[in-house]
């Protein structure tokens, strides 16, 4: 898929961000992007406490097993946002046909 979105200039991506999301269907698509957002940046925090706690007190291997898959786990969360925010202004920027 082509992202016309991105071969705008970045003064007329502004605009169109913050039009999309001021519309209905956009508020909700922000919620739930911040919800996704903030959920992965925990998970991150989270898995470098075990990672710490794991690996440097010696624990057992499935505790570095369970904290290496939780931060693989929050670094896909985050690139889901940023996937899925794009893909979502890129159709925005199709339907409207903003050159």
């Amino acid at each position: 898929m082509k992202l016309k979105y991105l071969s705008i200039d970045k003064q007329r991506r502004k605009e169109i961000r913050k039009e999309y999301f001021n519309s209905n269907f956009g508020k909700k698509i922000k919620h739930y992007l911040s919800l996704t957002l903030i959920t992965s940046i925990l998970c991150f925090i989270y898995s470098i406490y075990l990672i710490y706690d794991a690996f440097f007190k010696h624990i057992s291997t499935i505790n570095k097993t369970y904290s290496i898959t939780v931060l693989v786990s929050s670094i896909i969360l985050i690139i889901a946002y940023i996937r899925v925010r794009l893909i979502k202004l890129n159709d925005y920027v199709i339907k409207k046909k903003y050159k």
